[in-house]
């Protein structure tokens, strides 16, 4: 596990698009993050992106090569997640996760997440 910087996520997904990578940006500013690396090179990354109000956001991307290590991935987004909480002084985590991405929905309740009631959603200049 190394510190998390944007310049890993299109090693992780060459094919990202330009708003994770934005994104990826904007959580090197102002959060913490982990990246995996697999015999040196990235293989994911996850991390929290703090708020002001002692809560973040949890992120997550990884590459399909993570599959080949389930439980060790588990163990090492767990710790840094409880790390982070612990150091950030954390009182909320929050994350948004495709509903029909099964494997995400699984790791994110082994990782102590619940869903929420409601969870509206605007596309701005979208088609809904």
């Amino acid at each position: 596990m190394i510190p998390f910087r944007a310049r890993h996520v299109p090693l992780i997904k060459p094919d990202v698009s330009d708003e994770w990578q934005q994104l990826a940006l904007e959580a090197q500013e102002e959060g913490r993050g982990y990246t995996a690396c697999l015999m040196g090179d990235p293989i994911g990354c996850a991390g929290v992106r703090v708020h002001a109000n002692n809560s973040g956001e949890a992120w997550a991307l990884f590459s399909p090569l993570i599959k080949k290590l389930p439980l060790s991935l588990f163990r090492a987004v767990s710790k840094g997640l409880n790390e982070i909480i612990a150091e950030e002084k954390l009182t909320k985590v929050w994350s948004i996760v495709d509903p029909k991405d099964e494997a995400a929905c699984r790791f994110m309740t082994h990782l102590g997440f619940g869903v929420a009631k409601h969870l509206y959603e605007r596309e701005i200049g979208g088609s809904r």
